[in-house]
């Protein structure tokens, strides 16, 4: 039960990073559409790489990120994935001229690692790993 209680508080916390923009100042510029869109985008690619992540920890295949470690527990993962997304939308807060760009990067962040385990899960099987 603890585990799934921090688990949906780091849900909660990358939301709220990503969409809740409570840190608004009286001179803050409001998000414009496709900042929003990239702003979604860019916590759905990185919720597809952790989601991919546990999987393909849990059917034998080890993590190579150091911040995540081998075993990829969901609370690093979300705790990571906080973190970054977090200084993305505080870049986007602090230079809102390049807010959307902020978040295309972040969308190519999380974007490529998913397509690439995706790739690794659907031609490999962990005994291969080993023959590496």
């Amino acid at each position: 039960m603890r585990k799934s209680l921090k688990g949906l508080a780091a849900v909660a916390l990358v939301g709220t990073l990503a969409f809740g923009n409570g840190c608004v100042s009286l001179g803050a510029r409001p998000y414009t559409s496709g900042e929003k869109f990239w702003s979604g985008v860019a916590v759905t690619a990185h919720a597809a790489d952790m989601g991919i992540t546990r999987y393909g920890v849990s059917r034998g295949f080890l993590e190579t990120n150091p911040l995540y470690g081998e075993d990829a527990k969901i609370e690093r993962l979300l705790a990571v994935k906080t973190a970054y997304l977090g200084i993305t939308y505080g870049l986007g807060e602090a230079f809102p001229e390049r807010r959307k760009l902020f978040y295309k990067i972040a969308t190519i962040a999380g974007a490529v690692p998913f397509l690439l385990d995706a790739f690794i899960l659907i031609t490999y099987s962990p005994q291969d790993e080993q023959d590496f």
